[in-house]
């Protein structure tokens, strides 16, 4: 991903985004693009797209949170002849099931994943989207039901993937938990499960492409 930038596309409290992150951030140039009032997601896009003169790029919303390989997403989109791919996941049930067996009930699951896929929110497009008449909205209820059925959108699917949005107090205590002890790596993460005087237990998540060292830890029985 050499060469690339981020362009966050701010409103409210851009002012204190701006004084969080900067001009740059962990080594990431940052340019910004304020609206003057929020007009959905649509107008919020159309002015990263001028901003950006409509070059190829990543579009992803800010609360989204999902171990995606960008890079092979930006290769599957080059190679793609859509207007825009569409990064999707499997839903995970909010709240756990029941299975029936006529008028008995035999099981629980917990908070099962689903057999239907949702918008993952991340997006990737080579610059040439159509936004047609629409200038306002959200694009997921405008731009995007007009492409589908002209068949202009593709899809990137990833399977035992981790992704979150963080709509709620709750997901926020949630996606802590999830990074804590993690440590991200440029290929994936590790994450600390166990960790005593004698022993060591962690998990390794490695992305397509990408390969890690072999570990040994000189003080600690060491498991991944």
């Amino acid at each position: 991903m050499q060469g690339w930038a981020s362009l966050l596309l701010t409103g409210f409290l851009e002012d204190k985004i701006r004084q969080r992150y900067g001009d740059d951030c962990l080594g990431l140039q940052i340019d910004y693009v304020e609206e003057d009032k929020p007009l959905g997601t649509l107008n919020a896009i159309r002015l990263g797209f001028e901003h950006l003169k409509y070059q190829p790029c990543i579009i992803r919303n800010g609360d989204v949170v999902a171990d995606l390989n960008i890079k092979k997403m930006v290769e599957q989109g080059e190679k793609s002849s859509y207007p825009l791919s569409i990064f999707i996941t499997q839903m995970q049930s909010l709240y756990g099931i029941v299975e029936l067996s006529g008028d008995r009930l035999t099981s629980f699951k917990e908070k099962p994943v689903l057999d239907y896929y949702i918008n993952g929110g991340v997006y990737y497009s080579p610059g040439n989207i159509d936004f047609g008449e629409f200038e306002t909205g959200d694009i997921e209820k405008t731009v995007f039901p007009n492409l589908a059925r002209e068949n202009q959108l593709g899809i990137i699917k990833k399977k035992e993937l981790f992704w979150m949005a963080i709509d709620t107090a709750k997901e926020l205590v949630e996606i802590r938990k999830e990074y804590h002890n993690r440590e991200d790596k440029p290929g994936g993460y590790e994450k600390v499960l166990i960790s005593t005087d004698k022993y060591l237990n962690k998990e390794l998540f490695i992305k397509e492409g990408y390969q890690t060292s072999f570990h040994f830890h000189e003080k600690k029985d060491e498991t991944m």
